[in-house]
């Protein structure tokens, strides 16, 4: 039998498992129910795909969607693991060629929907199999609270009863402790243990700005990323139609997803767009969950989401890679309204109204955009003195509301007064706002509230900005929201006190601006290598109809371009390749990578020069060698010629192979030179990662390329 140890290096190329992760896989084998809340891209899957490999029990995992249970299997059959998956979309000799698999023991891992699951031939075959666990994805989708319940999913109720000697793992991405508990009661499990992730995202940029021009402001972050995923969600068909219209007649090639086309219409765009052959989506939410790409830049919402568990989870369609990434969603007083118009009717429709207000909050507040997320589903974030460095109100997307004080004053005063007056009978957030713009309500007349020393004294402002105003004095604890099912606004202590002292209140008011994110990757690559690695691999996915990132990620691919393994060997320490894929493409990538530093030049058929973005012609060229030979710094030679400092790194360790200087102090500091070149002494095969680890990541690759390569220039003299 396998360890863990080595059946995770062998199928995926990993050399350990995140804590959460151990102990999920340890639950399985032991048999035990358990919970775990991990966010997109926290690793969820291996949890249920590794015991399987294990122990040999079958695992069966139930999926809400077609699409993730395909690209599921798809990756698993490329490391090598014979899972299968029973479901509509596949033909009658597959599915006959998976229920023998299941029958014969051939695999241990079967992918179904929770309709496929309860059909009395799949009751059958899974009983004769002898079922040892189940995997329930998506698991907030049988809570009624859970952000995307889907009614489907309650016949997992079923379960228990219908297989008792089978343990049951949930997994989900968004789960309040709330939802965690009824997703418990609703499974029946038995002291099921619960593992909760790190909800924080730190590689997100999370931006949120008023709605202006949706267009111009969505096209404004899209072109950032023209070679890389991008997804819009909108709430209505007829948006995602009308944006992606306009981004395509902008130059933006993108197309509209969503449950009016046909399904062999969505299936094309969603293959184009896992492929690589299509980096701009606009989709509704509803269908958001499953387009699937590990590369996704940037997620925009064109409108504000119908709750924060939505937020989080398609937000969590950016950066599942671990790379940097960016959300924007817009918003304005309008979305509220057409969700509520949206909402009208449902049996949840009380539920659904408080978490929009969730979003609105969210939204409204001065809360760090990190520390607002971690603490709603249950996590401390300790906001730095700096700030975040990744949320527009971090970035300085704020400015004071002018006359802050007057304003909050005006609020608390109005909250007070109406404590006074009605004593325990209480009015929503809705309604205090409705007071202060001096609308002509039904609710208002019958309470006199025009009477109201506070009624129309924001007649002026529109009601997003009062809405603001009063979610920043709750988030500041000068009001509070009390009483269900309704929330009512309630002054607290605190507000009483500010008032009465006249106490300065800072509030805070949106600016439109839409900052950049963060952009820097952690270790230095060849950019252009890298880009040929991404043609190889979408041409790779085109061929086997597979999602382009299940080949390699592209912080695999990154790590490539950086390591530029000339032989097998040294494929050691780059994550992600198993033992199947290194077989399958190792001597493919050896060659692209050979071919690739073959062609940039270099002297006496150097192929590890690094050439990130060749300059676009022999003047530019020219240029960088002329500053090379006076010996100016790194940073100065890219300001001055319009690049990135590792593109320059590059050109220059061509140019000390070929002109060899005496040394290069001018680049690298002489302390640092002798460090590198002490790890290059005791380095067996001189790759670059080794080394950089060996000087404790204190020194960039670049300078340890550039003293490398001086080096080898003097070594062949």
């Amino acid at each position: 039998m396998l360890s863990v140890e080595s059946a995770l290096k062998k199928y995926w190329g990993f050399d350990a498992l995140r804590p959460l992760q151990g102990d999920m896989v340890q639950v399985a084998l032991e048999g035990r129910d358990a919970l775990a809340v991990m966010p997109t891209g926290g690793g969820k899957s291996l949890c249920f795909q590794l015991p399987p490999l294990l122990d040999g029990g079958l695992t069966l995992v139930v999926s809400p969607l077609i699409a993730l249970m395909k690209d599921q299997v798809d990756a698993l059959q490329l490391l090598g693991v014979p899972a299968v998956t029973l479901n509509s979309s596949i033909s009658p000799s597959d599915q006959a060629a998976a229920i023998e698999a299941i029958q014969q023991g051939k695999t241990n891992l079967v992918y179904m929907s929770p309709e496929r699951l309860f059909l009395s031939s799949t009751l059958e075959l899974l009983h004769s199999a002898s079922l040892k666990r189940i995997a329930i994805d998506e698991a907030h989708c049988i809570s009624q609270w859970g952000h995307d319940f889907r009614p489907e999913y309650r016949q997992l109720t079923r379960l228990r009863e219908l297989f008792p000697q089978a343990s049951i793992q949930a997994f989900t991405a968004t789960a309040t402790p709330k939802v965690r508990k009824d997703i418990g009661r609703q499974l029946g499990m038995r002291q099921a243990k619960l593992c909760v992730g790190v909800f924080d995202r730190p590689n997100l940029t999370y931006q949120i700005v008023p709605k202006q021009d949706a267009v111009g402001q969505i096209l404004q972050v899209v072109k950032r990323f023209p070679e890389e995923a991008s997804i819009v969600y909108c709430i209505s068909r007829a948006d995602t139609e009308r944006i992606a219209a306009a981004l395509s007649a902008n130059g933006i090639e993108a197309k509209a997803y969503h449950a009016g086309l046909a399904p062999n219409e969505r299936k094309e765009i969603s293959e184009a767009f896992s492929q690589e052959r299509l980096h701009v989506i606009v989709a509704t939410v509803a269908f958001g969950m499953g387009i699937d790409r590990a590369n996704v830049r940037c997620v925009i919402h064109e409108s504000m989401p119908k709750s924060i568990e939505s937020y989080q989870q398609e937000t969590g369609r950016a950066g599942r890679d671990g790379l940097p990434s960016e959300c924007l969603m817009l918003y304005s007083a309008g979305d509220i309204v057409r969700w509520q118009r949206v909402m009208s009717g449902s049996d949840r429709t009380q539920i659904e109204r408080e978490l929009l207000e969730e979003v609105q909050r969210f939204a409204s507040g001065t809360t760090c955009r990190h520390a607002f997320l971690s603490r709603y589903f249950g996590q401390d974030y300790a906001v730095p003195e700096d700030g975040c460095g990744a949320c527009d109100l971090c970035l300085e997307g704020w400015n004071e509301v002018e006359g802050s004080t007057e304003r909050a004053q005006a609020i608390l005063r109005l909250a007070l007064e109406m404590s006074s007056r009605h004593n325990d009978f209480g009015f929503g957030a809705g309604h205090f706002v409705a007071i202060l713009k001096g609308a002509d309500t039904k609710d208002i007349r019958r309470h006199y509230h025009e009477d109201l020393k506070a009624y129309g004294a924001f007649e002026s402002f529109d009601r997003a900005h009062i809405s603001s105003w009063l979610n920043q004095l709750v988030d500041q604890g000068f009001l509070a929201r009390e009483g269900q099912p309704y929330a009512s606004i309630r002054i607290t202590e605190k507000g009483k006190s500010a008032l009465l002292a006249g106490e300065s209140i800072a509030m805070r008011e949106a600016l439109v601006a839409i900052k950049r994110g963060r952009q820097k990757v952690a270790f230095a690559y060849d950019e252009g290598l890298f880009d040929r690695l991404r043609q190889w691999r979408r041409e790779v996915a085109a061929e086997r109809k597979v999602a382009a990132f299940l080949i390699f990620s592209d912080k695999t691919l990154m790590e490539i371009a950086s390591v530029r393994p000339l032989d097998i060997s040294s494929f050691k320490g780059i994550s992600g390749i198993g033992d199947k894929k290194l077989a399958e493409f190792g001597q493919t990538v050896i060659d692209l990578v050979t071919e690739f530093g073959a062609r940039q030049g270099g002297h006496k058929g150097v192929v590890n020069a690094v050439v990130n973005k060749a300059p676009r012609n022999s003047k530019s060229q020219g240029t960088l060698d002329a500053l090379f030979a006076k010996r100016m710094p790194l940073h100065e030679i890219a300001e001055k010629v319009g690049l990135r400092p590792t593109t320059v790194a590059g050109h220059l360790e061509t140019w000390i192979k070929v002109h060899r200087p005496q040394d290069v102090t001018a680049w690298v500091s002489e302390e640092n030179a002798k460090r590198i070149r002490q790890a290059l002494s005791a380095s067996e095969d001189g790759r670059l990662r080794p080394i950089y680890e060996a000087l404790k990541e204190e020194i960039p690759y670049d300078e340890i390329r550039v003293v490398k390569a001086h080096a080898e220039a003097l070594a062949e003299v």
